[in-house]
């Protein structure tokens, strides 16, 4: 079972609509990458990425004045977001998660060389 970080999972989302994140009413980035982890499984290194990861991702959706709409889709996912047997999944954000690549713009801010826009069939990890 292969995971993927944050960064990357919130790019593939982004460019092929499907979801990644969480924060908002009480969801977070950490209770997202904690989801996916028990899900798929993870180490304590793998969890710290994707947390981090996250963490930028919702820095530069702030700089860019784009946290509502960051936090739009984290709540999404965190109600939409489910394990399938090993595969973490999450469906039906596809509004928010153009809301906030539309705000942010061409450059999500997710850059790194993990960004290979892959998933495992769902969220974060590496």
């Amino acid at each position: 079972m292969k995971l993927v970080s944050f960064s990357s999972v919130l790019v593939a989302c982004l460019a092929l609509g499907a979801p990644a994140l969480l924060t908002g009413c009480g969801a977070s980035v950490a209770d997202y990458c904690e989801q996916l982890c028990d899900c798929e499984g993870c180490s304590d290194n793998e969890l710290d990425e994707c947390i981090d990861d996250g963490e930028d991702i919702e820095d530069d959706a702030e700089r860019e004045g784009c946290d509502d709409q960051f936090d739009e889709l984290i709540s999404c996912l965190d109600d939409e977001a489910e394990c399938r047997g090993d595969d973490f999944d999450a469906d039906g954000c596809d509004s928010e998660e153009d809301d906030l690549e539309d705000c942010m713009g061409p450059s999500t801010g997710t850059g790194g060389p993990e960004d290979d826009g892959g998933s495992s069939s769902g969220p974060p990890g590496e």
